[in-house]
Protein backbone atom coordinates (compact mmCIF):
# COMPACT_ATOMS: atom_id res chain seq x y z
CA UNK A 1 0.00 0.00 0.00
CA UNK A 2 2.78 2.51 1.02
CA UNK A 3 4.48 1.25 -2.56
CA UNK A 4 1.28 2.56 -4.58
CA UNK A 5 0.76 5.63 -2.40
CA UNK A 6 4.49 6.54 -3.42
CA UNK A 7 4.00 5.45 -7.14
CA UNK A 8 0.67 7.40 -7.43
CA UNK A 9 3.02 10.70 -5.53
CA UNK A 10 5.78 10.36 -8.00
CA UNK A 11 3.55 9.68 -11.46
CA UNK A 12 0.75 11.76 -10.39
CA UNK A 13 2.59 14.80 -9.10
CA UNK A 14 6.12 14.97 -8.29
CA UNK A 15 7.76 13.70 -11.73
CA UNK A 16 5.97 16.46 -13.78
CA UNK A 17 6.88 19.33 -11.77
CA UNK A 18 10.18 17.68 -11.08
CA UNK A 19 10.60 17.43 -15.25
CA UNK A 20 9.93 20.82 -15.78
CA UNK A 21 12.57 21.68 -13.52
CA UNK A 22 15.28 19.56 -14.52
CA UNK A 23 14.57 20.49 -18.33
CA UNK A 24 14.43 24.34 -17.02
CA UNK A 25 18.03 23.70 -15.51
CA UNK A 26 19.35 21.50 -18.51
CA UNK A 27 18.56 24.73 -20.50
CA UNK A 28 20.15 26.82 -18.31
CA UNK A 29 17.21 28.92 -17.56
CA UNK A 30 18.24 28.62 -13.78
CA UNK A 31 16.23 31.64 -12.29
CA UNK A 32 12.57 30.66 -14.44
CA UNK A 33 13.61 26.83 -12.26
CA UNK A 34 14.51 28.91 -8.75
CA UNK A 35 11.33 30.88 -9.33
CA UNK A 36 8.99 27.06 -10.17
CA UNK A 37 10.71 25.82 -7.39
CA UNK A 38 10.00 28.35 -5.00
CA UNK A 39 6.61 28.85 -6.00
CA UNK A 40 5.84 24.83 -5.13
CA UNK A 41 7.43 24.38 -2.44
CA UNK A 42 4.40 22.97 -0.04
CA UNK A 43 4.74 23.98 3.84
CA UNK A 44 4.73 21.06 5.15
CA UNK A 45 8.29 18.84 4.85
CA UNK A 46 7.50 15.69 3.44
CA UNK A 47 8.70 13.55 0.67
CA UNK A 48 8.24 16.60 -2.44
CA UNK A 49 9.53 19.55 -0.21
CA UNK A 50 12.77 17.78 0.34
CA UNK A 51 13.20 16.59 -3.28
CA UNK A 52 12.50 20.27 -4.58
CA UNK A 53 14.68 21.48 -2.16
CA UNK A 54 17.60 19.38 -3.57
CA UNK A 55 16.39 20.62 -6.85
CA UNK A 56 16.79 24.12 -5.70
CA UNK A 57 20.17 22.87 -4.06
CA UNK A 58 21.37 21.91 -7.58
CA UNK A 59 20.03 25.06 -9.19
CA UNK A 60 22.12 27.12 -6.61
CA UNK A 61 24.89 25.27 -7.58
CA UNK A 62 24.39 25.37 -11.86
CA UNK A 63 24.44 29.11 -10.70
CA UNK A 64 28.05 29.02 -9.17
CA UNK A 65 26.36 29.97 -5.48
CA UNK A 66 28.08 27.36 -4.25
CA UNK A 67 28.14 29.07 -0.60
CA UNK A 68 24.33 29.25 -0.75
CA UNK A 69 23.78 25.81 -2.62
CA UNK A 70 25.77 23.97 0.65
CA UNK A 71 23.05 25.20 3.54
CA UNK A 72 20.56 24.00 1.53
CA UNK A 73 22.13 20.55 0.31
CA UNK A 74 23.14 20.01 3.97
CA UNK A 75 19.64 20.70 5.20
CA UNK A 76 18.75 17.73 2.78
CA UNK A 77 21.12 15.53 3.75
CA UNK A 78 20.24 15.65 7.26
CA UNK A 79 16.84 14.74 6.86
CA UNK A 80 16.45 12.41 4.08
CA UNK A 81 17.86 9.46 6.51
CA UNK A 82 14.85 7.08 5.61
CA UNK A 83 14.78 8.27 1.72
CA UNK A 84 17.92 6.28 0.15
CA UNK A 85 17.09 7.84 -3.73
CA UNK A 86 17.04 11.58 -2.34
CA UNK A 87 19.66 10.55 0.44
CA UNK A 88 22.41 9.14 -2.47
CA UNK A 89 21.35 11.86 -4.49
CA UNK A 90 22.40 14.54 -2.42
CA UNK A 91 25.44 13.19 -0.99
CA UNK A 92 26.71 13.48 -4.75
CA UNK A 93 25.61 16.76 -5.07
CA UNK A 94 27.43 18.00 -2.41
CA UNK A 95 30.38 16.04 -3.56
CA UNK A 96 30.11 17.82 -6.70
CA UNK A 97 30.20 20.65 -5.09
CA UNK A 98 32.59 19.92 -3.32
CA UNK A 99 34.88 19.41 -6.30
CA UNK A 100 34.08 22.42 -7.82
CA UNK A 101 35.56 24.17 -4.45
CA UNK A 102 38.67 22.14 -4.13
CA UNK A 103 37.44 20.22 -1.33
CA UNK A 104 38.94 16.56 -2.08
CA UNK A 105 38.39 15.01 1.69
CA UNK A 106 34.48 16.46 1.59
CA UNK A 107 34.22 14.89 -2.33
CA UNK A 108 35.54 11.36 -0.78
CA UNK A 109 33.18 11.66 2.02
CA UNK A 110 30.40 12.22 0.17
CA UNK A 111 30.61 9.60 -2.93
CA UNK A 112 31.44 6.57 0.04
CA UNK A 113 28.12 7.82 1.50
CA UNK A 114 26.39 8.10 -1.75
CA UNK A 115 27.80 4.65 -2.83
CA UNK A 116 26.42 2.96 -0.01
CA UNK A 117 22.90 4.21 -0.02
CA UNK A 118 23.02 3.49 -4.25
CA UNK A 119 23.81 -0.51 -3.58
CA UNK A 120 20.81 -0.34 -1.32
CA UNK A 121 17.88 0.70 -3.84
CA UNK A 122 19.70 0.85 -7.46
CA UNK A 123 22.44 -1.53 -8.68
CA UNK A 124 21.90 -0.14 -12.21
CA UNK A 125 22.97 3.21 -11.13
CA UNK A 126 26.37 2.02 -11.53
CA UNK A 127 26.34 1.22 -14.74
CA UNK A 128 26.90 4.50 -16.97
CA UNK A 129 24.97 3.61 -19.53
CA UNK A 130 21.57 3.09 -17.91
CA UNK A 131 20.43 5.59 -15.58
CA UNK A 132 20.81 9.13 -16.97
CA UNK A 133 19.34 10.63 -13.53
CA UNK A 134 23.03 10.30 -12.20
CA UNK A 135 25.08 10.74 -15.83
CA UNK A 136 26.07 13.87 -14.55
CA UNK A 137 27.44 12.51 -11.44
CA UNK A 138 29.67 9.75 -12.63
CA UNK A 139 32.62 11.46 -13.74
CA UNK A 140 33.30 11.79 -10.13
CA UNK A 141 31.66 8.87 -8.54
CA UNK A 142 33.77 6.56 -11.20
CA UNK A 143 36.85 7.31 -8.91
CA UNK A 144 35.39 5.57 -6.40
CA UNK A 145 34.01 2.73 -7.73
CA UNK A 146 34.84 0.14 -10.14
CA UNK A 147 32.88 -0.14 -13.27
CA UNK A 148 35.08 -2.45 -15.31
CA UNK A 149 33.64 -5.91 -14.43
CA UNK A 150 30.33 -4.41 -16.19
CA UNK A 151 32.51 -3.60 -19.05
CA UNK A 152 34.30 -7.05 -19.31
CA UNK A 153 30.58 -8.48 -19.09
CA UNK A 154 29.81 -6.49 -21.97
CA UNK A 155 32.57 -7.24 -23.97
CA UNK A 156 31.54 -11.11 -23.41
CA UNK A 157 28.46 -10.29 -25.04
CA UNK A 158 28.97 -8.29 -27.73
CA UNK A 159 31.79 -10.62 -28.67
CA UNK A 160 28.86 -13.34 -28.25
CA UNK A 161 26.65 -11.85 -30.20
CA UNK A 162 28.83 -10.48 -32.87
CA UNK A 163 28.15 -6.31 -31.66
CA UNK A 164 30.23 -4.25 -33.39
CA UNK A 165 28.89 -1.26 -32.43
CA UNK A 166 28.42 -2.18 -28.84
CA UNK A 167 31.98 -3.59 -29.01
CA UNK A 168 33.10 0.50 -29.95
CA UNK A 169 31.33 1.45 -27.06
CA UNK A 170 32.44 -0.69 -24.42
CA UNK A 171 36.33 0.42 -25.88
CA UNK A 172 35.71 3.78 -26.25
CA UNK A 173 34.46 3.55 -22.34
CA UNK A 174 37.52 1.85 -21.18
CA UNK A 175 39.55 4.01 -23.32
CA UNK A 176 38.24 7.09 -21.70
CA UNK A 177 39.12 6.01 -17.69
CA UNK A 178 43.09 5.08 -18.85
CA UNK A 179 45.29 7.82 -16.61
CA UNK A 180 47.68 9.78 -18.44
CA UNK A 181 47.39 11.20 -21.88
CA UNK A 182 47.47 7.61 -23.60
CA UNK A 183 43.51 7.60 -24.79
CA UNK A 184 44.40 8.25 -28.38
CA UNK A 185 46.91 5.63 -28.48
CA UNK A 186 44.62 2.66 -26.80
CA UNK A 187 41.84 3.63 -28.49
CA UNK A 188 43.51 3.18 -31.57
CA UNK A 189 44.90 -0.53 -30.08
CA UNK A 190 41.13 -1.24 -29.14
CA UNK A 191 39.75 0.11 -32.25
CA UNK A 192 42.48 -2.50 -34.40
CA UNK A 193 41.42 -5.56 -32.03
CA UNK A 194 37.99 -5.54 -32.47
CA UNK A 195 37.83 -4.44 -36.46
CA UNK A 196 37.91 -8.31 -37.10
CA UNK A 197 34.34 -8.38 -35.86
CA UNK A 198 32.98 -6.46 -38.98
CA UNK A 199 33.29 -7.57 -42.67
CA UNK A 200 35.35 -5.06 -44.41
CA UNK A 201 32.27 -4.65 -46.90
CA UNK A 202 30.04 -3.28 -43.77
CA UNK A 203 30.66 -0.14 -44.75
CA UNK A 204 28.51 1.35 -42.80
CA UNK A 205 29.83 -0.30 -39.60
CA UNK A 206 33.20 0.71 -40.28
CA UNK A 207 31.59 4.86 -40.04
CA UNK A 208 30.04 3.85 -37.32
CA UNK A 209 32.86 2.20 -35.37
CA UNK A 210 35.37 5.59 -36.15
CA UNK A 211 32.25 7.83 -35.35
CA UNK A 212 31.93 6.51 -32.16
CA UNK A 213 35.77 6.78 -31.39
CA UNK A 214 36.28 10.32 -32.80
CA UNK A 215 33.09 10.93 -30.31
CA UNK A 216 34.79 8.90 -27.40
CA UNK A 217 38.19 11.23 -28.16
CA UNK A 218 35.68 14.46 -28.71
CA UNK A 219 34.60 13.74 -25.08
CA UNK A 220 38.29 13.93 -23.89
CA UNK A 221 39.45 17.06 -25.52
CA UNK A 222 41.25 15.60 -27.92
CA UNK A 223 40.33 17.20 -30.93
CA UNK A 224 42.79 16.19 -33.27
CA UNK A 225 42.54 12.82 -32.65
CA UNK A 226 38.56 13.14 -33.02
CA UNK A 227 39.26 15.18 -36.59
CA UNK A 228 41.41 12.10 -37.70
CA UNK A 229 38.41 9.55 -37.06
CA UNK A 230 35.54 12.10 -38.16
CA UNK A 231 37.33 11.73 -41.60
CA UNK A 232 37.57 8.23 -41.60
CA UNK A 233 33.86 7.58 -40.41
CA UNK A 234 33.07 10.51 -43.18
CA UNK A 235 35.43 8.21 -45.70
CA UNK A 236 33.96 5.20 -44.85
CA UNK A 237 30.53 6.58 -44.69
CA UNK A 238 30.86 7.68 -48.55
CA UNK A 239 31.32 4.20 -49.89
CA UNK A 240 27.33 2.90 -48.78
CA UNK A 241 24.59 2.86 -51.40
CA UNK A 242 23.34 6.30 -52.14
CA UNK A 243 20.18 5.91 -49.99
CA UNK A 244 21.92 5.68 -46.53
CA UNK A 245 24.76 8.11 -47.23
CA UNK A 246 23.11 10.69 -45.02
CA UNK A 247 22.18 8.43 -42.29
CA UNK A 248 26.04 8.06 -41.77
CA UNK A 249 27.55 10.91 -42.48
CA UNK A 250 24.74 13.70 -40.85
CA UNK A 251 26.50 13.15 -37.65
CA UNK A 252 30.17 12.98 -38.12
CA UNK A 253 30.19 16.24 -40.19
CA UNK A 254 28.12 18.21 -37.48
CA UNK A 255 30.88 16.98 -34.88
CA UNK A 256 33.07 18.03 -37.47
CA UNK A 257 31.33 21.83 -37.45
CA UNK A 258 31.22 22.10 -33.85
CA UNK A 259 35.50 20.98 -33.44
CA UNK A 260 36.24 23.64 -36.11
CA UNK A 261 34.33 26.45 -34.51
CA UNK A 262 36.21 25.92 -31.40
CA UNK A 263 39.40 25.30 -32.99
CA UNK A 264 38.51 28.79 -35.06
CA UNK A 265 38.57 27.51 -38.67
CA UNK A 266 35.71 29.79 -40.14
CA UNK A 267 36.02 28.79 -43.61
CA UNK A 268 36.13 25.18 -42.79
CA UNK A 269 33.57 25.31 -40.18
CA UNK A 270 31.07 27.05 -42.79
CA UNK A 271 31.63 24.20 -45.53
CA UNK A 272 31.48 21.31 -42.54
CA UNK A 273 28.24 23.17 -41.54
CA UNK A 274 26.96 23.06 -44.78
CA UNK A 275 27.13 19.40 -45.31
CA UNK A 276 26.53 18.50 -42.26
CA UNK A 277 22.98 20.27 -42.12
CA UNK A 278 22.14 18.73 -45.97
CA UNK A 279 22.93 15.86 -44.46
CA UNK A 280 20.97 16.44 -41.50
CA UNK A 281 17.86 17.14 -42.81
CA UNK A 282 17.86 14.39 -45.79
CA UNK A 283 18.42 11.89 -43.57
CA UNK A 284 15.33 12.88 -41.70
CA UNK A 285 13.46 13.54 -45.02
CA UNK A 286 14.56 9.49 -45.55
CA UNK A 287 13.35 8.64 -41.95
CA UNK A 288 10.09 10.26 -42.48
CA UNK A 289 9.61 8.53 -46.48
CA UNK A 290 10.26 5.39 -44.51
CA UNK A 291 7.41 6.26 -41.77
CA UNK A 292 5.03 7.13 -44.52
CA UNK A 293 6.19 3.74 -46.34
CA UNK A 294 5.19 1.87 -43.01
CA UNK A 295 2.01 3.43 -42.29
CA UNK A 296 0.99 3.56 -45.95
CA UNK A 297 -0.74 -0.34 -46.78
CA UNK A 298 -2.43 0.60 -43.40
CA UNK A 299 -3.70 3.68 -44.55
CA UNK A 300 -4.38 2.01 -48.30
CA UNK A 301 -6.59 -0.91 -46.56
CA UNK A 302 -8.19 1.65 -43.89
CA UNK A 303 -8.69 3.80 -47.73
CA UNK A 304 -10.30 0.87 -49.40
CA UNK A 305 -12.33 0.18 -46.31
CA UNK A 306 -13.54 3.20 -46.45
CA UNK A 307 -13.99 3.30 -50.42
CA UNK A 308 -16.20 -0.06 -50.02
CA UNK A 309 -18.38 1.44 -46.85
CA UNK A 310 -19.07 4.30 -48.94
CA UNK A 311 -20.06 1.82 -52.00
CA UNK A 312 -22.25 -0.14 -49.95
CA UNK A 313 -24.13 3.25 -48.71
CA UNK A 314 -24.17 4.19 -52.41
CA UNK A 315 -25.79 1.11 -53.25
CA UNK A 316 -28.30 1.14 -50.36
CA UNK A 317 -29.46 4.28 -51.14
CA UNK A 318 -30.08 3.30 -54.61
CA UNK A 319 -32.26 0.49 -53.75
CA UNK A 320 -33.60 2.66 -51.30
CA UNK A 321 -34.45 5.27 -54.05
CA UNK A 322 -35.64 2.23 -56.67
CA UNK A 323 -37.81 1.32 -53.87
CA UNK A 324 -39.48 4.92 -52.87
CA UNK A 325 -40.08 5.65 -57.06
CA UNK A 326 -41.71 1.98 -57.40
CA UNK A 327 -43.78 2.54 -54.39
CA UNK A 328 -44.25 6.10 -55.96
CA UNK A 329 -45.58 4.88 -58.87
CA UNK A 330 -47.88 2.31 -57.49
CA UNK A 331 -49.58 5.09 -55.04
CA UNK A 332 -50.22 7.06 -58.53
CA UNK A 333 -51.54 4.74 -60.18
CA UNK A 334 -53.76 3.31 -57.46
CA UNK A 335 -54.94 6.62 -56.83
CA UNK A 336 -55.66 7.06 -60.65
CA UNK A 337 -57.66 4.25 -60.51
CA UNK A 338 -59.35 5.28 -57.87
CA UNK A 339 -60.19 8.38 -59.39
CA UNK A 340 -61.51 7.09 -62.24
CA UNK A 341 -63.66 4.79 -60.84
CA UNK A 342 -64.92 7.66 -58.54
CA UNK A 343 -65.66 10.45 -61.70
CA UNK A 344 -68.01 7.12 -63.64
CA UNK A 345 -69.93 6.17 -60.73
CA UNK A 346 -70.76 10.10 -59.79
CA UNK A 347 -71.30 10.73 -64.20
CA UNK A 348 -73.07 7.31 -65.33
CA UNK A 349 -73.03 7.32 -69.73
CA UNK A 350 -76.40 8.43 -71.65
CA UNK A 351 -77.87 5.39 -73.77
CA UNK A 352 -80.77 6.28 -76.18
CA UNK A 353 -83.06 3.66 -76.75
CA UNK A 354 -83.60 1.55 -79.92
CA UNK A 355 -87.05 2.86 -80.03
CA UNK A 356 -85.94 6.34 -80.82
CA UNK A 357 -83.93 5.34 -83.57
Amino acid sequence: MKFLALWLLHVVLLDPLTNHIERLLFRQQVDSALQVIDQNLPAKQDYIYWRLLLSKGEALQKKGKYSAALPVLHQVYKSTDSYPDLYARTCMELALVHELTNSPVNVKHYLHLAKSRIEEFDLDSLRPESNVRYSSYLRIYEREVSIEPYLEEGEKLAKKFNKVKEMAEIYSLRAARLPGNDHSGRLTQYLASIRSYSQISDWGGMSSLYFLAARSLFRMDDYAGSLKYIDSAIYFGSKVPDEMISHFLADPYLLKTYILEKQGKEKEVYVAYKMGSSYAMEDLENKLANQVAELEPAYRSEGLKQENRIKTWILIASLLALFLSLALILTIRSNAKRLKSMNSSLNPPSFRSKQSI
